[in-house]
């Protein structure tokens, strides 16, 4: 629903504030004593901006840096340990998410911000929260695919084919902001409590993917060929999920044997799931969130892309391997309508390409 009302809606009151806009009075703001990001879905995006909010907090020390996103990302925007301020909007429901929407819009309007960064991709809704809110100067994504109005002062060319550490680079650059991407980030986190003095050597594994592109996941009986190979290791297999995850998880343990393995699938906060993959050996992921957070904490990671292009999202360094079919249909992700996934197979083709046995070839050379 959230996409065809982005799409339709959205696209309907672009067109028609921006008519109103163009007889706005446009002012320019030199100083930067309140910042405003807009950065509401994708859990990974937003782990991969902690270099960029660190460099804007360099380069402006003393200005109030304000975070505005959905409340499941509350916690992973709080472990940065950047913005002064996070504002969140609960998307459970239409009406929960519009009552939030304008109570933070009349707020940041009273407010007056100087400076506002919009990081969400093309979409209509943050491009018109640009236009009420009414920043000083305002910078965001544009295409020619979509029309998201003339709200902004500055603006980026969104690239289908640019890393994302690249486009934020971009972006923080019209704010002479220099961004430097090593890892670890520097992320806050905390070691889970069963895991404090452990001195084995752990394998963090997550089968799930973000639950509005199920198709990112790689097959899981797949994954059961990989484990059951990792179980004859010496080390301990940790399956990883969010509370929502859970459910797939414990269906999934069911069909491998109860030796060197721990399912801790909704049992951990993201702090501590950092704190995990801190003193984890390897992760093994689909393209999601917790990849990302792994490859935050300086952690080899080993990752199947499929609907989506490791050209954008792929963790980058030596010591990450990534396994990626390129097909010619491949990437099914329509950024330009809402991250629709417009697979042609019955199957997901690209993924189960990936056979789990070249993946325990490769282990057998990382292990």
């Amino acid at each position: 629903m959230y996409r065809w009302l982005d799409k339709y809606v959205g696209g309907f009151l672009c067109l028609f504030f921006s008519f109103f806009n163009l007889f706005r009075k446009k002012e320019r703001s030199n100083p930067c004593e309140h910042i405003l990001v807009l950065k509401f879905y994708e859990m990974g995006c937003i782990v991969l901006l902690h270099p960029a909010l660190s460099s804007l907090r360099q380069k402006y020390p003393n200005a109030k840096i304000t975070f505005f996103t959905i409340k499941k990302n509350r916690e992973i925007v709080e472990m940065t340990g950047i913005p002064d301020i996070i504002l969140t909007v609960d998307d459970r429901n239409i009406f929960l998410f519009l009552y939030d929407v304008i109570k933070n819009i009349i707020r940041l309007r009273n407010e007056k911000i100087d400076v506002l960064v919009d990081l969400e991709f093309l979409t209509r809704f943050s491009a018109i929260i640009t236009f009420l809110i009414n920043a000083k100067r305002s910078t965001g994504f544009y295409s020619d695919k979509v029309f998201r109005g003339n709200f902004y002062s500055e603006t980026v060319l969104y690239q289908e084919k640019k890393h994302i550490t690249e486009i934020y680079k971009e972006v923080f650059g019209k704010l002479d902001v220099t961004v430097e991407y090593k890892t670890p980030f520097g992320l806050n986190f905390e070691i889970p409590e069963k895991f404090k003095n452990y001195s084995g050597k752990i394998i963090a594994v997550n089968i799930n993917s973000d639950t509005a592109i199920i198709e990112r996941r790689w097959p899981k009986n797949y994954f059961v060929k990989v484990i059951k190979f990792l179980q004859r290791t010496k080390y301990k297999v940790v399956l990883i999920g969010s509370q929502d995850d859970k459910k797939y998880v414990d269906s999934f343990v069911s069909a491998l044997e109860n030796r060197n393995i721990e399912n801790l699938a909704g049992e951990l906060s993201l702090k501590q799931l950092a704190g995990l993959f801190k003193i984890s050996k390897l992760v093994i992921s689909n393209d999601s969130g917790p990849l990302h957070l792994a490859y935050s904490m300086d952690v080899p990671t080993v990752s199947f892309f499929g609907p989506e292009t490791p050209d954008i999202f792929g963790p980058i360094g030596d010591k990450h391997t990534i396994f990626y079919k390129n097909l010619s249909c491949s990437p099914c992700v329509d950024i330009y309508d809402g991250k629709k996934v417009r697979c042609i197979h019955k199957k997901i083709e690209c993924l189960e390409q990936i056979k789990p046995e070249e993946v325990i070839k490769k282990l057998e050379t990382i292990l």
